[in-house]
């Protein structure tokens, strides 16, 4: 008896070692077939937002939806018995692994989010608002890791790492010096907020579509882009402002017969709306466009300086707005270009205060342009 106790303590120990590696083993799972699932259309939402340059708005309806949803799934996880402990009461090396990976992830999102909500579309208490909120969802999200689930999932942590290079790339293109930029002066009068623009799909919904990556949408504002007090596109304060010329060049492209679109309608067909191309030389063209029905004032062939009169802005083609729509394309016509190059502008002002830049600089969505002394600039300098 005693021979086979001894037998039996000597072979249960190998046992109890197995044990304890399948255990630690068998915290990794590649994924089951619903989160591959959802991780597919996840990603097929995601790269259908980015060729329609929705990121911004897909990554703000996470970022507040996504809390809910994650209380939902923990408690749903709890009743099936499926959470680990909370790492602090136990540190699995693994589950420690998946939280640094996780809170990186979700707060490289939130820094690059919190910038992104366009200022003017708020009030001022709105907007501190969205900013806070946007950021408060990241911040849970970014906890998420430290009550998991018992098994972790190869398959998200490999998403939730490709996520972060992606977004640290967002993030360094948004800081990084724009050396191809082509200098321009601003084209309006007074002062003009960017809706639209940057070197990332974050700030700039153009950035996407290769024909239009670099342009801007700008739109006049005092504070906020509309007078309340007037109905219509007459409310816009953009409408019906004066667009100059903001290179020296000659016109080579004019589209001017295009009715305004009334609020609530675009024109899909003809996307640019209204237009003026100016040849700047070197296969360079500046594009004006959404310009209003009959204003504009050149013709095919005419030279033009900085500063001359273009037209005004409007509301024609697919535009949800009065703005103008400004790019530097590789083409005469908006429907040949195929690239765009970054513009350049002297006083651009960065949180509508402090001026960014006294010569040139390359303006993102929130930054304002100001007419004042930008008239004469270069016209193709890199």
């Amino acid at each position: 008896m005693e021979e086979r106790g001894e037998g039996h303590t000597a072979d249960s120990q190998p046992s109890l070692e197995a044990a304890a590696t399948d255990e630690s083993t068998s915290l990794w799972v590649w994924g089951t077939w619903r989160q591959v699932g959802l991780i597919t259309l996840g990603l097929a939402v995601w790269a259908f937002a980015y060729v329609i340059g929705l990121t911004y708005n897909l990554l703000v309806l996470t970022l507040w939806s996504g809390p809910l949803v994650l209380f939902v799934s923990r408690q749903r996880h709890k009743k099936q018995g499926e959470l680990a402990p909370p790492l602090w009461r136990r540190r699995s090396p693994i589950h420690v692994l998946q939280f640094v990976n996780f809170a990186l992830f979700w707060t490289l999102v939130g820094v690059a989010m919190a910038p992104a909500p366009i200022n003017i579309q708020f009030s001022p208490a709105g907007h501190v608002y969205a900013v806070v909120s946007l950021c408060a969802g990241a911040a849970v999200l970014a906890g998420s890791g430290a009550v998991p689930r018992r098994r972790a999932s190869v398959a998200i942590n490999l998403v939730a790492i490709v996520g972060s290079l992606w977004f640290a790339l967002q993030l360094g293109r948004v800081h990084m010096t724009l050396s191809n930029a082509v200098k321009l002066s601003v084209p309006l009068e007074g002062q003009w907020y960017v809706l639209h623009g940057g070197p990332s799909l974050l700030y700039n919904h153009h950035y996407s579509t290769p024909a239009q990556r670099h342009a801007l949408d700008l739109a006049a504002v005092q504070e906020t882009t509309q007078d309340v007090d007037t109905e219509g596109l007459e409310g816009f304060l953009a409408y019906g402002a004066t667009v100059r010329s903001p290179a020296t060049g000659r016109v080579a492209t004019v589209i001017g017969n295009l009715p305004d679109q009334p609020l609530g309608s675009a024109d899909p067909n003809n996307p640019a709306g209204n237009y003026v191309t100016i040849d700047m030389g070197e296969g360079r063209f500046v594009l004006l466009a959404h310009l209003r029905e009959g204003s504009v004032a050149v013709k095919t062939g005419d030279p033009v300086e900085p500063g001359d009169l273009i037209g005004e802005v409007g509301n024609s083609g697919n535009t949800s707005e009065p703005h103008l729509h400004i790019q530097i394309q590789d083409a005469p016509t908006f429907e040949e270009a195929s690239r765009t190059w970054p513009l350049s502008f002297p006083r651009v002002l960065r949180a509508g205060a402090d001026l960014l830049s006294e010569t040139h600089a390359v303006p993102r969505r929130d930054d304002r342009l100001s007419a004042e002394e930008s008239r004469g600039a270069p016209a193709a300098e890199d």
